[in-house]
Formats: structure tokens, C-alpha cells, sequence
């Protein structure tokens, strides 16, 4: 039955054998299919393994990668992008892994919606790349994060920091920090000795005040203190600290507000530069990098995160796979969101 009102152009659902619906914020009608074929060939199946792990992870990070995507339209344009890109990256991989080649992809099952922990194209932009992290850290105050920058840093100054992202006066960094519980408690769904796991993403900011003095750009940034950065958009519980052994020190970004570094694992992350630009803004172009310490994790309570290539195309070729849908997805959010929709039906 169709609802909304279809003189303002806001008409939605079924109508006789028409369907309305709003895209890209017109509205848009398509033909009624009342006998859906359904074939359950090993290209259709594949093809719905590749979308349901794609449409899944747009749903999670949705927060940041509907703008991430210079030149491209907020939202239904952004989320388009994404899925494309990051489609085509999945498909690379089932034919490389479908050839003999050792993959780390990792790819849904039927009806099992979580982030899977996958390399996703995150941004896209005319900025050079930031550099991607290298390990999870723990910081001081059992903090937790990431690490960036080893050799590059010998004191934690400010001026090192934005060098170490090549930022200037103005810009800001996005901080992207997935992670999950040790303990193996927010598994979802298990298949053999693999498991779909809730991950969580954490996002914190900082940007740089638009000018500083040669005295402030040689001060060493405590933890905790965060007066050198713009206080209105940096998190006011961003870490940077120094890790590793002289000469090897790396610049470690994190915060005490994810977990207890015994309780929690970084699965990975990456880091995202923006600077305005008159009335638009200019990105780094990144991806998502999932840590293979994570990937190949084998410890008491935690199976192999995710479903590799033949695990996941056998459950969608079978048909019968476990169902589990966390009710906990990111950052503590009910699982009430809409998502993409993807043909999953057996």
C-alpha cells in the first residue's frame, strides 16, 4: 500500500503493480515484480556475497564515508560511490582468491549484518594520503590506539605531528579506530572455527588552529592537553604519545575511552586529512587498514574474525547458514538503522 502524499512527490511503497520510492531526493517508480526468479547460480551467489558484504559495511560507517568523497554529493551520491568502489575492490579479490591467491577479505553470510573487517575505501580526494597506521599501541592511562610514524618523531612536538600527516595550519585529521572485544562476546554467528564479531568504530578528531608561532610549533603536546588544537572540533579525549624504543619511536594516537587495553583489540583503522578550501572541502584519498595480528587472532574465546572466501560462498550456495543480527553495532547504537537493501533471500 502506498503512503505519503504522490501530488508532493513524496509517495513511497506499493501502488497496483507500480512501487514508489525517493532517490537522490526525486521521486522514482519501477514495476511491480509479483513472481520473483530467484536463481541460485554460483555468479548470483557470488554476486549477492559480495553486495551483502558491501551494503553491511556502508551501513556501519555511514557516519563518516555519506561525505568523505571530494567532489562527490553528500549522501545517496556518496553512498553510490562507495558501494561502486568498494564493490569492484571486493569482486579483485574473490577472482584473486578464486585463482589460488592468499586473500585476507573477509565476506558476509546470509542475513548476518555486521562490519566485516575488510581494506574499505574510506575517502577520496586531492590531498596526498596520510600515512597508515602500522599497529595497534597502547598508550599511557591504558590507553588504546594506533601507530604512526615510526623514525619520524623523536619528541612529540607539534610540528612533528603535522608532519607526520602533512598537515597544515587549518586542516583537520579524522581518527578512525575499529576494535572489538577479546573476550569473543560480541560474536554474532560462528561457522565452523570463524565467527562474525560486532566491531565497533571509534572517531575522534582533531584540527589545527589556523596559524601558530615558531614557539608553539617546537612545544611537546602532553597527554591530555589539547590547548594547541582548535577546542570547539578537536576530541577532548585525544591522545598523542610516544611509543617505541629511541630510534624507532613512532607518534601512537589514541584514547582512554574505547576499553581496557586487556579487555579490547584494535583491529585496525586509518586516518583521514581534510582542509577547506574556499566552500568545499579537500580530502586525503584512504583506506581502511585491518591489522593481520587481528585477522589471524587465536586466543582462548575468540575464533577467526569474519568468513573467508570458501567458508562464506558455500553458506550462500547452501542456503542454510546461522542467523544472528547483533542488536549492538557501532559505538553502542541499536541496530534500528535502515540499510541498503540486498537480496538475500535463499
Amino acid at each position: 500500500m502506498a503512503k505519503g502524499n504522490l501530488l508532493l512527490g513524496m509517495g513511497r511503497g506499493k501502488l497496483g503493480d507500480i512501487v514508489l520510492y525517493r532517490q537522490n531526493g526525486q521521486q522514482m517508480s519501477r514495476p511491480r515484480t509479483r513472481v520473483v526468479k530467484n536463481p541460485r547460480t554460483s555468479g548470483q551467489q557470488i554476486q549477492r556475497m559480495v553486495q551483502a558484504t558491501i551494503a553491511y559495511a556502508y551501513a556501519g560507517l555511514k557516519t563518516i564515508v555519506d561525505h568523505s568523497f571530494e567532489g562527490v554529493q553528500y549522501g545517496g551520491k556518496s553512498m553510490n560511490y562507495f558501494i561502486k568502489r568498494n564493490m569492484d575492490a571486493l569482486r579483485a579479490q574473490v577472482i584473486a582468491g578464486g585463482n589460488g591467491e592468499n586473500i585476507s577479505a573477509r565476506f558476509a553470510i546470509p542475513k548476518v549484518r555486521v562490519l566485516y573487517p575488510n581494506n574499505y575505501i574510506m575517502s577520496n580526494g586531492s590531498l596526498p594520503p596520510c600515512p597508515d597506521p602500522e599497529s595497534a599501541v597502547v598508550l599511557q592511562a591504558n590507553a588504546i590506539g594506533l601507530k604512526f610514524g615510526t623514525g619520524q618523531v623523536s619528541e612529540g612536538t607539534l610540528y612533528e605531528i603535522m608532519n607526520v600527516f602533512g598537515a597544515n595550519p587549518g586542516d583537520q585529521l579524522t581518527f578512525i579506530i575499529f576494535n572489538t572485544k577479546k573476550d569473543g562476546s560480541l560474536a554474532v554467528a560462528s561457522i565452523g572455527d570463524e565467527s562474525a564479531y560486532a566491531m565497533a568504530m571509534a572517531v575522534r578528531r582533531v584540527k589545527f588552529k589556523d596559524s601558530y608561532t615558531s614557539d608553539e610549533l617546537s612545544t611537546v603536546v602532553s597527554t591530555g592537553d589539547n590547548t594547541l588544537f582548535d577546542q570547539d572540533v578537536t576530541s577532548n579525549d585525544l591522545q598523542f604519545n610516544l611509543v617505541g624504543a629511541e630510534g624507532e619511536r613512532g607518534l601512537g594516537v589514541g584514547t582512554s575511552l574505547i576499553g581496557l587495553a586487556d579487555e579490547t583489540i584494535v583491529c585496525g583503522g586509518c586516518v583521514i586529512l581534510s582542509r577547506k578550501s574556499g566552500d568545499t572541502w579537500q580530502r586525503s584519498p584512504q583506506s581502511a587498514v585491518i591489522f593481520d595480528s587481528y585477522i589471524n587472532t587465536t586466543q582462548q574465546g575468540f575464533n577467526k574474525p569474519g568468513f573467508a572466501l570458501s567458508t562464506a560462498y558455500n553458506a550462500w550456495m547452501s542456503g542454510t547458514t546461522p542467523v544472528g543480527v547483533s542488536e549492538y553495532l557501532l559505538n553502542g547504537k541499536p541496530n534500528t538503522d535502515t540499510w541498503p537493501e540486498v537480496d538475500e533471500e535463499p
